[in-house]
């Protein structure tokens, strides 16, 4: 009878219960989102007592730039939406007294062109996600996007112009371990959303 319990609780029924619930465990702080920057940040953050209503949105520290950020509590892609990630190097390469400039540079631009190239981790929208980016940046000119990674603001480039590439870079990441670390964390919860997905329809 013991043993017959003990079979029926590793059946893939329960594997694919288990995968569910950690998705979901997983969701509720843990994943990679894309959100809106209030339009009006600089002045929230330049005044004590802001009067503008900060009801839809969230405050978070960025530490690149040492300020505060208050983000749209709306979640405009996560990560079913993305098809995967990974570490891009500098073409041509580069040295590290030319990626520091390269970040000054970019830091004055401060865009999600992303222009001139630096070593970056690349994230890949799957078909959709990739129609629905595009429309979005074009809306959106001149906005800034936050990119959350569990619970914590990575950075909030401004969008310059319509993106209908599928794809974004991450950059200005302090180093290749950094950069290594961001894409398999993002390219996990990939495989987590995928998994929870699969079990849902078994």
């Amino acid at each position: 009878m013991l043993g017959s319990t003990v079979r029926r609780l590793t059946t893939p029924a329960i594997l694919a219960l288990a995968l569910f619930a950690l998705w979901h465990e997983t969701a509720r702080g843990q994943s990679f989102e894309l959100r809106l920057v209030h339009p009006q940040n600089s002045d929230i953050i330049k005044s004590k007592v802001p009067t503008i209503d900060l009801s839809g949105y969230e405050r978070f520290f960025d530490g690149r730039e040492r300020e505060d950020v208050w983000v749209s509590k709306n979640v405009d892609f996560d990560i079913n939406d993305i098809e995967e990630a990974h570490v891009e190097a500098a073409s041509p390469p580069l040295t590290e007294e030319e990626i520091k400039k390269l970040k000054k540079t970019n830091r004055e631009l401060e865009g999600l062109k992303f222009l001139p190239p630096l070593p970056s981790v690349s994230l890949s929208f799957t078909t959709e996600a990739s129609k629905r980016f595009s429309e979005f940046t074009k809306r959106f000119k001149k906005h800034k996007l936050a990119m959350i990674l569990d619970g914590k603001l990575l950075m909030s480039p401004t969008i310059q112009e319509q993106i209908s590439g599928g794809k974004i870079l991450i950059q200005g990441l302090e180093s290749e371990e950094e950069r290594k670390a961001i894409a398999l964390r993002i390219n996990e919860l990939v495989l987590l959303y995928r998994n929870s997905r699969v079990s849902k329809l078994q």
